[in-house]
């Protein structure tokens, strides 16, 4: 946090100095980033799922910019909110899993060299505050805050989150502001009150419990599946969907009520999906397939009161870009210069590294996560490599649950994209160094029970 300290003296002096004026901050909107944790595109009904989970987000869609084909950059938190902070690839910010022999944290936080969108907003004035329910990858500890005037780290459900922080926040806040708030409704324990007329059957309220007891039978690959246990948990997943749902309708509500909604930039996505079975996972973090990569990406720009569509593969590290969007040409030209420069037609490149120590040690199916996987999105297709010699190739639009590997029928196709992901590994751009991981604290290691991490 080298930078950060250095900024902090640099206030403590502007503010002892009547010489020292607040940047001009006439023309800036408000900017609003909500992190939806674990949510997958496909269970949203705006993204054609045939339950209807998300109205108030549908019906906020209907005046933003839907994302298609968004795709986040890591199956787990940490590296995709760096990501999502810094425009750059996992394999450049290096906030992001390591191998391990044994139970402790292998999670590297974000380096204090790496620019942060919080660190170039504050830098024109804006006033940047985040806050973040996932009190384990989302810590103090890992750095992302770099450039937030307050990081608020408070576990729980979105209503309480709005009614003890956020709302109270929004209610008295000055713009220009940079809001980011981490909601982890959808996350394991998933937030499963029930709903009446959402589905035809109750859901319950033990998804942990649940998790727990399809993990074995998924992840090794053996026996029968419990069909009506995965269904339940599936439906446990919607219901917390809805419940997230009308807790951002709430949100939405307050910004209009205050006047702030017409203005701002706000932009809604999600840091990574969840799988229910498919190919042999569960959860998160543990590899590349759509399930845990494929997240909403929906945008509404200051003013826009129509809907639109991007349908072409987009990545979560695109988010400081679009966040500057909104700026007047002469400060977003001066910000994204300060950015990672994206090459004409890059690629949407997601990654993972070796999945969490609880994957990695002790357990049957261990030597299957002791690798890095990478992906390559163009187009239609998706080429999937790994450190242990795996080459996998998909036509998402033919098959987008990945049920076919055309690798052996398109060897031609997978060179070339093959040598498209090399091309970006290889390319000349910044790589940060991390500090050294910190191993959890007795009171982490019980928050990481409760999620499912340890």
């Amino acid at each position: 946090m080298r930078r950060a300290r250095a900024a902090a003296s640099a206030l403590a002096a502007c503010a002892l100095s009547a010489a020292c004026a607040r940047p001009d901050t006439e023309g800036l909107p408000n900017l609003v980033l909500l992190s939806l944790d674990t949510l997958r595109a496909d269970h949203l009904s705006c993204y054609g799922y045939p339950v209807a989970t998300s109205p108030e987000l549908d019906a906020f869609a209907e005046r933003a910019t839907r994302y298609t084909r968004a795709r986040s950059t890591a199956p787990w938190t940490l590296p995709a909110h760096a990501s999502m902070f810094t425009g750059l690839l996992p394999f450049e910010h290096g906030a992001h899993g390591e191998k391990v022999d044994d139970l402790r944290n292998n999670a590297r936080p974000l380096s204090g060299d790496a620019v942060t969108i919080a660190e170039l907003l504050s830098s024109v004035g804006y006033r940047t505050q985040a806050f973040v329910t996932n009190e384990v990858f989302l810590a103090p500890h890992y750095e992302l805050g770099q450039g937030f005037d307050s990081w608020f780290v408070r576990p729980g459900r979105s209503g309480d989150l709005h009614e003890r922080a956020v709302l109270p926040w929004l209610r008295r806040a000055e713009p220009p502001f940079f809001l980011f708030v981490n909601y982890m409704d959808t996350h394991r324990p998933y937030a499963s009150n029930e709903r009446e007329g959402l589905l035809p059957r109750p859901v319950g309220r033990d998804s942990g419990a649940l998790l727990d007891k399809l993990y074995t039978p998924v992840l090794s690959g053996a026996g029968r599946r419990d069909a009506p246990a995965m269904q339940r948990l599936v439906d446990q997943y919607d219901t917390a969907i809805a419940n997230l749902d009308e807790e951002l309708g709430r949100l939405f509500d307050e910004l209009e009520a205050l006047g702030l909604f017409e203005d701002a930039l706000v932009i809604v996505t999600s840091d990574h999906g969840e799988y229910f079975g498919e190919h042999d996972l569960i959860e998160h973090s543990k590899d590349v397939y759509e399930g845990a990569l494929a997240v909403p990406l929906i945008v509404k720009h200051p003013g826009q009161r129509h809907g639109g569509i991007v349908d072409e593969p987009t990545s979560i590290a695109s988010v400081p870009r679009l966040l500057l969007e909104a700026l007047p040409e002469e400060r977003r030209a001066e910000l994204a210069a300060r950015l990672p420069r994206e090459a004409p037609g890059r690629p949407v490149v997601a990654e993972n590294y070796y999945s969490r120590a609880r994957e990695l040690v002790g357990q049957p199916w261990g030597d299957r996560f002791r690798r890095v996987r990478r992906v390559l999105y163009e187009g239609d297709w998706k080429y999937v490599e790994g450190t242990d010699g795996t080459r996998e190739l998909y036509d998402l639009a033919a098959d987008p649950a990945e049920e076919r590997d055309r690798a052996a029928d398109e060897p031609e196709r997978l060179a070339e994209l093959r040598a498209r992901l090399e091309a970006v590994l290889g390319a000349p751009r910044a790589r940060f160094v991390t500090s050294a991981v910190r191993d959890w604290s007795p009171e982490e290691r019980s928050a990481l029970k409760d999620l499912g991490y340890f």
